[in-house]
């Protein structure tokens, strides 16, 4: 009796992981999830994976590759022509054109509008990643993004980001000593790997949060997420990186360009002022545009109201190159 219970449980085991592993094989080949396309590394958590090929559909339909060197857009490399003009772009799932074909994002569109301006080969590099933190985007600069020299890097900045405290630790900025570090332990959350390795397990984690979300907070006492920062500490490491920003413009061959995407909360508005003309307002363009009858957001094909949509990404990419003819460009670094 005993042994037949035993070749039960091994049955229903086995059922169970050829189960899984079939759902699995089918999940990753319907690109279900986001495992297709993205991987865990050590350092920096969610990256994207080099060679992948993006296909998204929501309120628009997406289909990008992401390069080599793992950034979406042309393999240009760390080391460049010293004959190129080289922007490289930090910024969020807008500025990465999620839902668009990668010919009709701003990348594209800046890089096409600057091509060959003072006789140089104009390289634009698209290290955007979805849904970060102001602190995310500045590891990612710091990270990611400088090892490929660029002359002028886009921070694309708005109310969110800078308001949005640290949900996950891997990898996240904290203070010592009144400087900014960053730690790359992913010790509170181990688990991590597993999460960007398997479709099952990101669909579960999904499930699990959107129950946290509609259900469970609604009815707890305290509806506010947990958090590595408190609110103190969350506003000063935003406030040094800002200041970081502003030293490294004042002393460095490169140049970082703060591009305003919204309304900024007012407790920020004196540093980044303090940018001088290394500041783009891109949000009094999209309400030039919504006065238009153009809503940036706006995808009438679904009806969703969601990621910049094409028009967005042409007046974005126009007004930027537009800009930087204006401003940066003839008058060298």
């Amino acid at each position: 009796m005993k042994k037949k219970r035993l070749i039960k449980y091994f049955q229903f085991g086995l059922a169970f992981l050829l189960t899984m592993m079939g759902l699995e094989i089918y999940m990753r080949v319907a690109a279900i999830g986001i495992s297709p396309w993205t991987r865990f590394d050590s350092r920096l958590g969610g990256m994207f994976k080099p060679g992948a090929r993006v296909i998204a559909f929501k309120e628009g339909f997406g289909k990008y590759r992401i390069n080599k060197y793992g950034y979406i857009g042309p393999a240009y490399a760390p080391e460049r022509d010293k004959n190129s003009l080289r922007i490289a772009l930090v910024g969020d799932s807008n500025i990465e054109g999620h839902m668009l074909f990668e010919r009709h994002t701003l990348a594209r569109i800046l890089e096409e509008q600057l091509s060959g301006i003072q006789d140089k080969k104009v390289e634009v590099l698209n290290f955007s990643w979805s849904g970060p933190t102001f602190q995310r985007l500045y590891i990612n600069y710091r990270e990611w993004a400088l090892r490929f020299n660029a002359d002028y890097y886009l921070v694309f900045l708005g109310r969110k980001k800078l308001l949005k405290r640290v949900k996950e630790s891997h990898p996240h900025c904290y203070l010592e000593d009144n400087r900014v570090k960053i730690s790359y332990s992913r010790e509170k959350r181990p688990w991590m790997p597993y999460r960007m390795s398997f479709s099952i397990y990101q669909q579960i984690d999904r499930a699990y949060t959107m129950f946290l979300q509609k259900v469970a907070e609604p009815i707890s006492s305290n509806k506010n997420p947990p958090v590595f920062q408190d609110e103190d500490s969350h506003y000063e490491i935003n406030r040094l990186i800002l200041l970081a920003f502003q030293q490294i413009n004042s002393r460095e061959e490169h140049k970082i360009i703060l591009v305003i995407e919204n309304n900024i909360p007012e407790k920020y508005k004196s540093l980044i002022s303090g940018f001088g003309g290394y500041t783009i307002d891109l949000s009094s363009q999209f309400d030039l545009m919504k006065k238009g009858g153009f809503d940036p957001y706006y995808w009438k094909a679904t009806d969703i109201h969601e990621h910049w949509n094409h028009e967005a990404h042409q007046m974005a990419g126009n007004y930027l190159a537009r800009q930087f003819v204006k401003r940066f460009v003839p008058t060298g670094k």
